[in-house]
């Protein structure tokens, strides 16, 4: 039996600021345990990596933040946290045939277009990781995104969804893969990992320092560095330093 480390509790609001802050907010008052979930039919001010916005029409798709401490998956680590909650939706989508990718370090694209994105915030205590807020948001019923370059559930499948019962299954994958950590070695889920890299051992052109450059993801390190060939050198990029080009 798979082991509930999230959604033994689920609080269900209409309209926040953001998930990730109204998590923290209800741990630090210590309302909430380790595994809580919020979810938000209306983010006001939803956001992204590197203080982008997360832009998601309200009532369509679904956004929602959980708390994890670390000391309840085995001291699970902030990198394989990230690894395990990629993962966990590679396996959600995959139940609907769709062959999805991670564009590094944790977007989950279909081909070019972007179908979900993933928040981790960590909360520190004594150099020591006390907590991590995980925020999700993902596309489901949406069909108009404007100028985004994106895609949703039912406009890959065809189907509308009811949004709670897609949540309950992406926390079903999500219970599964923080399982798993509990009996597979953290460097064989990040083998895992890099394997479903978006452009994993293909060309790929980014911006670094204002530079438009080339070279071939090959995977990432042990604190979650991308590892990019150029010119025969593996060169290691953190989180924020480069901005991978998305081109058909």
């Amino acid at each position: 039996m798979v082991k509930t480390y999230v959604g033994h509790r689920i609080i269900h609001l209409e309209s926040v600021d953001s998930t990730n802050n109204y998590v923290a907010k209800l741990k630090n008052e210590g309302k909430i345990g380790s595994g809580a979930v919020i979810l938000s039919d209306i983010q006001t001010d939803g956001r992204g990596q590197r203080a982008n916005k997360w832009q998601s029409n309200p009532f369509e798709n679904l956004t929602f933040s959980f708390l994890l401490e670390p000391s309840f998956v085995n001291n699970i680590s902030s990198i394989t946290i990230n690894h395990c909650v990629s993962l966990a939706l590679l396996n959600f989508l995959a139940t609907f045939k769709i062959n999805a990718r991670i564009k590094w370090p944790n977007d989950i694209y279909v081909d070019t277009r972007k179908i979900a994105g993933i928040l981790i915030e960590n909360s520190f205590k004594s150099g020591s990781i006390n907590y991590s807020v995980i925020g999700i948001g993902i596309n489901i019923n949406q069909t108009e995104f404007n100028k985004i370059t994106a895609t949703s559930l039912r406009e890959i499948t065809g189907k509308s969804f009811n949004l709670k019962s897609v949540l309950f299954e992406i926390i079903y994958h999500l219970n599964l893969r923080l399982d798993a950590f509990t009996s597979t070695s953290s460097e064989k889920i990040k083998d895992h990992y890099d394997a479903c890299l978006w452009k994993i051992n293909e060309p790929v052109r980014f911006q670094f320092n204002d530079n438009l450059t080339r070279g071939i993801i090959r995977g990432t390190d042990e604190q979650g560095n991308i590892l990019i060939e150029q010119t025969e050198e593996l060169v290691t990029f953190r989180n924020g330093e480069i901005k991978l080009e998305i081109t058909d």
